[in-house]
C-alpha cells in the first residue's frame, strides 16, 4: 500500500481529475472532542451513521460530505 498526505485540496482540480461532485468523509465521533466540528467548519455535512472496525475494534462515525 502505498502512503500518502494531502497538502492541499483544490475541489476544482479534484472535481475534474477524479470526474466527481462530492468528497466523502468517514469521521470517528464516539468520543468527546471528535473532530466533526472541526470537518463542517470546513463545509462537510454528516448525513449518515456508519459502525468502523479494525480488528476487534468497533467506532461509531458519520459519513460527512462536501459538494465540489
Amino acid at each position: 500500500m502505498e502512503n500518502f498526505y494531502i497538502r492541499e485540496l483544490n475541489p476544482n482540480d479534484y472535481k475534474r481529475k477524479e470526474k466527481r461532485a462530492s468528497i466523502r468523509i468517514d469521521v470517528v465521533n464516539d468520543y468527546p472532542g471528535n473532530v466533526v466540528p472541526f470537518w463542517e467548519k470546513l463545509g462537510f455535512a454528516g448525513n449518515e451513521t456508519i459502525t468502523l472496525e479494525w480488528g476487534n475494534k468497533k467506532s461509531n462515525a458519520v459519513v460527512m460530505r462536501k459538494s465540489l
